[in-house]
């Protein structure tokens, strides 16, 4: 049983209320031999093992959690395949679930958050604060992954409409969840508002810590054709076996430490 089978499929699907939707998934998981599934905006108060099944197949039966939807407006499902991972230690919260991932082959442990992320300011600076109390040294092999209804730089918009102060409120969470994000392979922006002249953002990302990434160091993110929804499926395929590379990388959070300059003084 081979670790390489952590192939983590994102995709907000606005909405898996018919048959005909959940079937555009179901072949997408196949296609794409997705192990771990993380969907947002499925507007489902309640998902059961039917719904698993016929949405994700039957591998995700029995390791799956989800957050409802509030009145059909948003909700999380998150499936991990039976075959290779388990889901343990879930915690659910009004935007996003948390849960540890121990891989069968040879139970090594991560820390999978799956968000979805509100429409109003007010809210979106909860939401924020909600990642913040996230902080805990224990996740140091952590991914956060989802749809933040988020920016926070200026090349994530193809117009200059920008909430400069949600932008820098993004920015100090992931600075202080000391986060980095993986790069987006084949596509700039992940939503549209399909006008004719259309707004073009990316905000659906995933971010991970440093000890994740070295996990997971041939880790390759990019982006699917989108058959139902305004967003753009994301697959982020990730390995461990992989030759470590003999490359120093500095990362920008690592200046804001403390004794990060007595350090390099020494050196």
């Amino acid at each position: 049983m081979s670790q390489r089978n952590c192939q983590i499929l994102n995709w907000n699907v606005r909405g898996l209320n018919d048959g005909a939707r959940r079937d555009v998934v179901h072949d997408l998981v196949r296609d794409t031999c997705s192990t771990i599934i993380c969907l947002q905006e499925t507007k489902l108060a309640a998902i059961d093992r039917g719904v698993v099944a016929r949405t994700l197949g039957n591998k995700f039966l029995n390791n799956f959690t989800f957050l409802p939807a509030e009145q059909t407006r948003g909700s999380i499902l998150l499936a991990a395949s039976e075959d290779y991972f388990s889901l343990s230690n879930i915690t659910l919260t009004r935007y996003k679930i948390t849960a540890k991932i121990t891989m069968k082959a040879d139970n090594t442990q991560w820390w999978i958050t799956v968000v979805y992320g509100p429409q109003t300011d007010a809210d979106k600076l909860l939401f924020l604060q909600e990642l913040k109390d996230l902080a805990n040294p224990d996740l140091d092999k952590w991914s956060v992954l989802g749809d933040f209804n988020l920016i926070y730089q200026a090349e994530d918009k193809n117009n200059t409409n920008l909430h400069r102060r949600l932008m820098g409120s993004f920015k100090a969470t992931i600075d202080a969840l000391r986060l980095k994000e993986l790069r987006l392979n084949g596509r700039r922006f992940t939503w549209s508002n399909g006008q004719d002249n259309p707004t073009l953002i990316r905000i659906d990302r995933v971010f991970c810590t440093p000890d994740w990434e070295i996990l997971f160091q041939s880790c390759y993110l990019h982006s699917l054709p989108s058959l139902m929804s305004d967003h753009t499926p994301l697959l982020l395929q990730g390995q461990l076996d992989r030759e470590t590379n003999n490359y120093f990388r500095l990362e920008n959070f690592w200046v804001h430490m403390d004794g990060f300059k007595e350090a390099v003084q020494m050196a």
